[in-house]
């Protein structure tokens, strides 16, 4: 997508636009990734990661075999809710 002017300044004007209650802004070096989701999913503060799983993230298993099968199992099913957009 093209847009004219800096990404951060993109960036601030579409975050008070998008209510989305989290956001992230990351120069790779060559080019910019900026998001806005409702979900949290990490955080860094004083030196520790805190991650929240998104809705519907699958839990997995212990036991390798199990995981393997549930995972298998899931890839037939289509999701019953995609996103909100």
């Amino acid at each position: 997508m093209l847009t004219a002017g800096h990404p951060l300044a993109v960036y601030a004007g579409v975050r008070r636009r998008a209510k989305a209650g989290h956001g992230a802004a990351v120069f790779t070096g060559q080019h910019w990734l900026l998001s806005f989701s409702p979900e949290l999913f990490f955080t860094l503060g004083q030196g520790h990661v805190t991650t929240r799983p998104m809705k519907g993230t699958a839990v997995r298993r212990r036991d390798p075999g199990q995981d393997a099968a549930e995972a298998r199992a899931r890839c037939g099913r289509i999701r019953s809710s995609g996103p909100k957009i």
